[in-house]
């Protein structure tokens, strides 16, 4: 009560401005931080994905802008998805992209599919029955195809039937999740962490 208004206006304002320097700041740090370990992961893994960190950096931002994903959450994904090796090119962007269609419908979060995920496409024999355990189901025939498949060496196409029946599923769930309010906001947020992230004014904030 002995305070002025205009003094309890300029602190308000005052600690605004800090708690939102310090936001930015841990923004920036983290996007760092992912990117660095992005980086390592890629050359740890000889670059199997056929992928650079520039690549993997614009689908990340695409599915962190066009669903309710977070790009830093994507990056982390991608991360994960990149120590299973026989995952690369338009595979590796695919599985990326369901990732997120998982976590919508309720698959667990987007680390959590990109583990379940990248453990099917690596080793499918094994890797069905966690995503069945998960709630994922596959028809007879496809499972008996994907284990020739996979036992003559042929995982690639293995992997590409496991992908098929995943977006037969789940396939758009992210995006179409964001198509309402929450994905306009979320867009919003998206874009303005993005240009703090980027810029050399962001970055000096």
């Amino acid at each position: 009560g002995q305070v002025g208004l205009k003094v309890a206006i300029f602190t308000v304002a005052f600690a605004a401005m800090g708690f939102a320097m310090r936001a930015m700041t841990k923004t920036v740090m983290r996007a760092e931080t992912q990117m660095l370990k992005l980086e390592a992961i890629l050359k740890a893994t000889g670059h199997a994905a056929g992928l650079t960190a520039t690549d993997i950096e614009n689908l990340s931002r695409e599915i962190g802008i066009g669903t309710l994903a977070s790009t830093q959450k994507v990056r982390d994904a991608a991360g994960m998805l990149l120590t299973f090796k026989s995952i690369a090119g338009d595979t590796f962007r695919e599985a990326l992209a369901l990732t997120q269609d998982l976590a919508a419908v309720g698959f667990g979060d987007l680390k959590m599919g990109a583990m379940q995920l990248g453990k099917a496409l690596e080793e499918p024999i094994v890797g069905l029955g966690a995503l069945r355990r998960v709630g994922v189901s596959f028809i007879e025939d496809q499972k008996a195809l994907i284990k020739v498949l996979d036992m003559t060496g042929r995982k690639a196409e293995a992997q590409k039937i496991i992908l098929k029946a995943l977006s037969e599923q789940v396939g758009g769930a992210g995006v179409k999740a964001a198509t309402g309010l929450a994905g306009a906001w979320d867009t919003l947020v998206e874009r303005f962490t993005i240009f703090i992230e980027d810029t050399k004014l962001g970055r000096a904030l």
